[in-house]
């Protein structure tokens, strides 16, 4: 099975690493936060980090606009009875 898309909860320094190797990879990206603020700041991340590898020769220009143009960027509140990443990690991974 062919993963299509990943949707990532949070555009902190996890969210936006999880958002980016997933984005290079050809990997279509959600990423949700609950403020404009940290979307942006995780968007920058991405940014600076795609930069830095380019000029690395890590990546290339076309991969560096191809993972830019994968992600989406969504201003959205989780539900709450999800409101906190660690019940999404519960529901994610029963033990």
């Amino acid at each position: 099975m062919k993963i299509k898309t990943v949707g990532v909860v949070g555009s902190g320094t996890m969210g936006s690493g999880i958002a980016q190797a997933c984005a290079v990879s050809g990997i279509q990206v959600l990423m949700v936060d609950i403020s404009q603020d940290a979307l942006d700041k995780g968007k920058k991340n991405i940014a600076n980090s795609l930069e830095r590898l380019l000029s690395k020769e890590k990546i290339t220009a076309k991969d560096q606009t191809s993972a830019l143009t994968t992600a989406i960027w969504s201003l959205r509140r989780p539900p709450k009875i999800l409101a906190s990443k660690s019940k999404y990690w519960i529901f994610s991974n029963p033990t």
